[in-house]
């Protein structure tokens, strides 16, 4: 079993960040380390992956699924997390990923490639047109 983290990183409370892998649109995640708690990964792997530093806002669930690696089956866990970018380039991604961008709302939801970050994206559209208000994250 593997367990990840990542986030829905949002801009302005209208841009999701979404990373490119081969032709593959999909959220920022990666592998939880030794030692490494759950919200230090999101933010780690939101870093490594897209060259921008963000904060987690709250958490938003979780998704799971199979995989193949080199002929064997492998059960994943992936926690994600409402994120607000605060710094960093788009630029300076890691090699990892293709190309790394912002889009608005609904063109992430046209690109992203897998049907459970959809769903994660989903449920933070929800919330954009929700009473939340996104200018008062800041503790």
């Amino acid at each position: 079993m593997e367990i990840s983290a990542g986030g829905v990183v949002v801009k302005d409370a209208v841009h999701i960040l979404l990373a490119r892998r081969e032709e593959h649109w999909q959220l920022p995640k990666g592998l939880v380390e030794e030692g490494e708690k759950i919200e230090e990964t999101a933010i780690r792997e939101v870093k490594e992956e897209t060259g921008i530093n963000a904060r987690i806002i709250k958490p938003l669930g979780k998704i799971n699924y199979w995989y193949y690696r080199e002929g064997k089956r492998i059960y994943k866990t992936v926690y994600f997390f409402l994120m607000e970018a605060i710094s960093g380039d788009i630029k300076e991604h890691d090699s990892e990923m293709d190309e790394v961008r912002w889009f608005e709302m609904d063109e992430a939801l046209e690109k992203i490639a897998y049907r459970n970050e959809k769903d994660i994206l989903e449920k933070v559209k929800k919330e954009l047109r929700s009473d939340l208000i996104w200018g008062n994250w800041s503790s």
